[in-house]
């Protein structure tokens, strides 16, 4: 395995997709608080909340990149197209629409964290629609070529589920070798791949910022916006771990996993150290994650 290897990265994808509403805001090409009707088409009707008083409560684009937008994690219609090899590939912008406008919300946007790749997917699709352009072609145009991030790449939902350059082989659990994912109008929650470099270039453009072209963009998804619990807050995109009086947090971090590859990407502001950890082994994601913590701790202790 070189260091040019490509890898799947699953849902560490979201925190590039949460990034992408940031860099929009700053231009003013969206807002946090816009409402998700704003960006819907006129034919597509948003689930909302309404509450005892009678007020309706739309999910905003906030809701979405922090998980809290009462969305299910994978919408209830996915499953009569998926193929559990290749299970996003064939999930288009009808299906998508078709499922939001018969979902009725059990709860008001804002009101609690549930993880949602449906959400994160949702985002990216909304704001790739807003710019009249692909998922993949707005990443690359507004956060891949201005942070130098040349290796980094999601692939055309069209086409076959083929390895592409220097993409590594992923294994299941068992051993056995695994199919490539393909993402249609979910790709914001997990079609990226990338290399162990371009990961360690985007957590050095975390932990300075004033160095890249996209300062105030980074800085805005580090805000927390939603405690989880006391120890657990949500950026934008990223979870952040901040245990009270700790040395080394606040860690700001995200997982992934495809059907063959596992993903943990994570920074310690006060320290300026990150932490990528890429396997081409769908390896249980606790033990993963416990590694990829100790490490960002090795790295990160004053």
């Amino acid at each position: 395995m070189t260091r040019e290897a490509r890898f799947e990265i699953g849902s560490v994808t979201k925190v590039f997709t949460a990034l992408l509403l940031a860099e929009a805001a700053e231009r003013d090409a969206a807002r946090l608080d816009d409402s998700l009707g704003a960006w819907l088409p006129d034919s597509v009707a948003a689930p909302a909340y309404t509450d005892s008083a009678g007020t309706r409560r739309p999910i905003r684009l906030r809701h979405l990149a922090t998980h809290t937008a009462g969305l299910p994690k994978l919408p209830g219609n996915l499953g009569l197209r998926a193929d559990p090899a290749d299970p996003y590939a064939d999930y288009g912008p009808q299906a998508l629409h078709a499922f939001l406008g018969g979902h009725d919300l059990p709860r008001a946007p804002g009101a609690r964290y549930a993880y949602s790749n449906l959400g994160a997917g949702l985002l990216g699709h909304l704001l790739a629609r807003r710019a009249d352009t692909s998922y993949a072609a707005l990443l690359e145009r507004r956060i891949l070529d201005p942070l130098g991030l040349r290796a980094t790449y999601a692939p055309l939902p069209s086409g076959t589920a083929s390895a592409g350059p220097r993409l590594a082989q992923g294994y299941a659990p068992s051993g056995e070798a695994t199919s490539y994912w393909r993402f249609g109008a979910l790709a914001g929650a997990g079609a990226l791949r990338s290399t162990a470099g371009d990961m360690l270039r985007f957590l050095e453009a975390q932990v300075q910022p004033d160095a890249t072209p996209l300062p105030a963009a980074i800085r805005r998804t580090h805000e927390t916006r939603h405690a989880v619990s006391e120890a657990l807050s949500m950026a934008l995109g990223w979870h952040v771990r901040d245990r009270p009086g700790d040395a080394v947090e606040p860690v700001y971090w995200h997982n992934g996993g495809t059907g063959g590859f596992k993903s943990f990407a994570g920074f310690a502001p006060k320290a300026e150290r990150g932490i990528v950890v890429l396997a081409n082994r769908a390896v249980p994601t606790q033990a993963f994650n416990a590694f990829a913590f100790r490490l960002v701790r090795a790295q990160s202790r004053p």
